[in-house]
């Protein structure tokens, strides 16, 4: 959402770095923004919408950066975008964003393989 995911991965980051809780909790607050901010109905793309939002949350929780059970707060990712793909006038872009969010997804669980 204009830039506030990529500063709530930088504070995560910064919060690990210090050891500051204080850091960890502006990432937190600015997650919630986010969250507050985004237009229903949801919008898809990896730049300001679901596809991106769910990377970057998977990979936040995938660093160890910030814990997050993932199934539970993508939940509603994972039950919009597989129906979002299957559309008949689905863009080739939104598969590729779409795509974007489920090779990370798929990333937590190569450990198991």
């Amino acid at each position: 959402m204009h830039g506030r995911m990529g500063v709530a991965v930088f504070f995560a980051y910064y919060a690990s770095f210090c050891h500051e809780k204080r850091y960890e909790q502006i990432a937190v607050e600015l997650l919630e923004e986010i969250n507050s901010l985004l237009p229903r109905p949801y919008p898809i793309d990896y730049e300001s919408g679901l596809s991106g939002i769910g990377v970057a949350i998977e990979y936040l929780a995938q660093q160890k950066l910030m814990q997050i059970d993932t199934d539970d707060f993508l939940e509603i990712f994972d039950n919009l975008l597989p129906a979002i793909i299957q559309a008949d006038s689905v863009s080739k872009q939104t598969i590729i964003d779409v795509g974007k969010y489920f090779f990370i997804q798929i990333q937590k669980y190569r450990h198991l393989y």
